[in-house]
């Protein structure tokens, strides 16, 4: 599974059959998500919380921004 996978699962881009839209950036929860997505597939690092947020935070914004270009 790729980046762009997991932000479209958090997204829940696959849940509908056609991109309807989404907000501008993602949400708080989005982000959360994708972060502990990240936790899981680093080994449970402790110690990593902000980069596995920020990561998660770039990986989203790019999603968004691709699917509304």
């Amino acid at each position: 599974m790729t980046l762009s996978d997991l932000a479209a699962r958090v997204t829940g881009e696959y849940l509908v059959a056609k991109y309807t839209g989404h907000p501008e950036w993602p949400s708080p929860a989005e982000v959360a998500r994708l972060a502990y997505e990240f936790y899981e597939i680093n080994g449970r690092q402790d110690g990593r919380d902000l980069d596995d947020w920020l990561s998660a935070e770039q990986q989203l914004t790019d999603h968004v921004a691709r699917a509304g270009a």
